[in-house]
């Protein structure tokens, strides 16, 4: 685990490829850049990080993730579930971006995953 609880001026934090099974980045409202992809991270809450404008979290263990606090999002770079985890079927992944709304079904194998894009 990581503690960048009293780093609350924290702009921009890298800690991809680290092993980490948790990472709590509540205290961090000031972060930018949010770079943790490559990790077992199997939750991750971004909703007090409401100045972030880019997030690599794929390649972790995410069952969900809520992007809808982060406005300011331009880049993402997430995956929601694993294309070998045959459990996390028919997962909705909602992303808020420039007052519209697209929806899209995906077909990931065995897996279907729903994605939609509103603001």
């Amino acid at each position: 685990s990581l503690d960048v609880s009293r780093n609350a001026a924290l702009k921009e934090l890298h800690c991809y490829e680290s092993q980490l099974t948790s990472l709590d980045v509540s205290k961090n409202t000031a972060l930018t850049h949010l770079s943790c992809h490559y990790n077992q991270l199997s939750s991750l809450d971004v909703s007090k990080n409401t100045a972030l404008t880019s997030l690599l979290c794929y390649d972790n263990q995410l069952s969900s993730l809520d992007i809808s606090q982060n406005i300011q999002l331009e880049l993402s770079h997430c995956h929601v579930g694993s294309q070998s985890d045959t459990s996390h079927t028919n997962i909705e992944l909602t992303l808020y971006v420039n007052s519209t709304q697209i929806g899209q079904t995906l077909d990931w194998g065995n897996d279907q995953v729903n994605v939609v894009l509103k603001q």
